[in-house]
């Protein structure tokens, strides 16, 4: 373990050299798959033409699904219709080249709710020369709700503010 000034506590961590540390390019696959499998977001591996290679175990918790389930859809099926155009375009401009999408969208829930997601995707090359899409994202529906709801009030604190200035020079006139 790591003491809190990121000094070895244990003499095995102290012997390591620059030698056992691989460089990103040099990741296995099994590597790639302890992580996707641990990570709390939720991640997607997405061919070329959209079919979803690889489903996360966070599928689970995030959207509801088993992976299995959603390996059997589009990677587009569960997008809300009205964010499927721009998800899509997001998902296309980074297999064309593009290292990096940001995109925020809706996502049906197995419950049928719909969630907000926030996800980051790039592309990369598999060994054998296929082009991928790498997909992380999260859960942001708390989010959005709250920024919805501080929208509705700075709307109701603008009103107030509207209708004290009509007002504002009746009430003056009539105190006169």
């Amino acid at each position: 373990m790591l003491s809190p000034r990121s000094e070895p506590a244990d003499e095995r961590w102290a012997m390591s050299s620059v030698d056992d540390r691989n460089e990103p390019s040099e990741w296995s696959d099994s590597r790639f798959r302890t992580l996707a499998e641990h990570a709390s977001a939720l991640v997607l591996e997405l061919s070329q033409r959209g079919a979803l290679v690889y489903v996360g175990p966070s599928v689970r918790d995030v959207l509801g699904y088993e992976p299995d389930e959603l390996q059997r859809m589009g990677s587009l099926d569960l997008i809300h219709p009205d964010d499927r155009e721009r998800t899509a375009a997001n998902y296309s401009e980074v297999l064309s080249g593009e290292r990096r999408a940001h995109s925020v969208h809706r996502a049906r829930h197995k419950d049928g709710s719909w969630r907000w997601m926030q996800d980051v995707a790039c592309s990369f090359t598999t060994e054998r020369g296929e082009l991928r899409v790498l997909v992380l994202a999260r859960d942001v529906s708390d989010q959005k709700r709250l920024e919805q709801q501080l929208e509705r009030q700075l709307a109701v604190q603008g009103q107030v503010a509207d209708l004290s200035r009509v007002h504002a020079p009746t009430r003056a006139a009539s105190t006169h």
